[in-house]
């Protein structure tokens, strides 16, 4: 489907790595009560969601002018608990089957396989570890698998808002992933009898990256002959914002509604040597099944 040399990179870059205020529907009336929102896995826990993902962009190649690249896919997300520490990190291995969609109007090939992606999430929503990206699975820009709310220490009620920052380690290359986040508690909501704290993110994580491209290849599983080498630096900024629908009682993260801003530029070097500057879109949603 992604056959010239631009889009490739394009592809390949974009997967090394989220609307908010206020959707509409299934408000309840409730009581002002704080609660302490932590989230909660437990070891051989299955987690299964539906998911939706959709990239829109404008890309820009110096002599090409501008091209779109897009891509809408359904499929069904699994979560595995392998682990949780005495900290509450879960280690979790999230895997993607029954893809379906399009990519730059072309139909998905059926069966299509896409890599696991092994993340550690802590019970305030940070990402622990490195993390992992692949394509149309949790996350398709850097820092894109930041599907969960940063949430904060102390008990909160309806209204009350918090910022929450912290940094992890590029896992391709050079440079850190930097989140900074403003946070809102904006209500609680009741689904399937079920009272749910609705959480508001808005998230921006500048960047200043590098990935060695061999590194995601083997990530993404490609091998052999079509292994690029080289690699290839980012600059610009993803602005995510994301609604997340958590249960206080025992911290499971129902649904979350993610859709992020870019203004990307990236320059590499090697076999897929080229400079792009991307703009656009791209969203991600999971609910429950």
């Amino acid at each position: 489907m992604l056959r010239k040399p631009w889009i490739t990179l394009a592809a390949l870059v974009l997967v090394a790595g989220a609307a908010c205020s206020s959707p509409l529907g299934r408000a309840g009336s409730h009581p002002v009560l704080a609660a302490a929102l932590k989230l909660r896995f437990t070891p051989g826990q299955t987690i299964v969601y539906a998911f939706t993902a959709s990239t829109k962009l404008l890309v820009s190649v110096p002599g090409a002018g501008l091209q779109p690249v897009s891509s809408d896919i359904a499929a069904t997300e699994t979560m595995k608990v392998t682990s949780v520490d005495p900290d509450g990190i879960a280690a979790i291995e999230a895997t993607v089957s029954d893809v379906t969609g399009t990519a730059d109007g072309q139909p998905i090939t059926a069966g299509t396989k896409i890599p696991a992606v092994h993340l550690k999430i802590a019970p305030d929503g940070r990402i622990v570890s490195p993390g992992s990206a692949a394509p149309g699975s949790i996350g398709s820009v850097p820092g894109g698998d930041q599907i969960t709310p940063l949430l904060p220490p102390g008990k909160v009620k309806p209204g009350d808002r918090w910022t929450h920052d912290y940094s992890r380690p590029n896992p391709f290359g050079a440079g850190s992933i930097d989140v900074h986040t403003a946070n809102q508690f904006l209500r609680y909501e009741m689904i399937g009898g079920t009272r749910y704290a609705v959480i508001a993110t808005a998230a921006q994580i500048p960047l200043k990256l590098t990935v060695d491209l061999a590194r995601l290849s083997t990530v993404l599983g490609v091998s052999g002959g079509q292994t690029p080498t080289g690699s290839a630096s980012y600059s610009g900024k993803v602005d995510p914002k994301l609604t997340s629908w958590v249960d206080p009682a025992n911290g499971e993260l129902y649904e979350m509604k993610n859709t992020s801003t870019l203004d990307i530029s990236l320059d590499a070097s090697g076999s897929v040597a080229q400079s792009v500057h991307l703009t656009g879109t791209s969203s991600l949603n999971l609910i429950r099944k």
